[in-house]
């Protein structure tokens, strides 16, 4: 969780890789002597295993929160995440594409999405929603998200 401290490393096929060095090594070498001392440091402690055990059974728990509220919600169906903090939303059902739903959603019930479209080509009908935020916050979001679905 050291988000903006740009140390990393990559995994990929062996034909990808070239590829992928070209962005990768400009966000993740050169990088900061203490970053790497604080990296190096704090890895394998204690205090870290426990912070990251805690975060992944945080987001798990926010993942099915999401989730369960979604299976609840006529219209709205979703790609179910594997990794990440982010869910896949089909929003086809609604009558609406992703783009507009997305700015329906911000305009009137002021919760932030990014349109499947500004994702990649075919992704048009979908939204992608984080539940990187508190259990709280995210509820409040379902609520926004289903209110806005049943006023279409």
């Amino acid at each position: 969780a050291m988000t903006g401290w740009r140390i990393g490393y990559l995994a990929a096929p062996a034909q990808l890789i070239n590829a992928l060095l070209k962005i990768h090594q400009y966000a993740t070498t050169c990088i900061s002597t203490f970053s790497q001392v604080g990296l190096e440091q704090s890895m394998n402690a204690p205090e870290t295993i426990a912070e990251m055990d805690g975060m992944v059974a945080a987001f798990s728990r926010r993942r099915k929160l999401v989730m369960s509220r979604l299976d609840q919600i006529p219209g709205l169906s979703y790609i179910e995440p594997k990794g990440a903090f982010y869910i896949f939303i089909d929003v086809s059902g609604t009558g609406l594409d992703g783009d507009t739903f997305a700015a329906r959603l911000l305009e009137e019930k002021y919760v932030g999405c990014v349109p499947g479209s500004k994702l990649g080509t075919g992704f048009e009908q979908f939204i992608r929603v984080s539940y990187a935020a508190d259990d709280e916050s995210l509820a409040r979001a379902m609520d926004r998200i289903e209110e806005l679905v049943n006023k279409l």
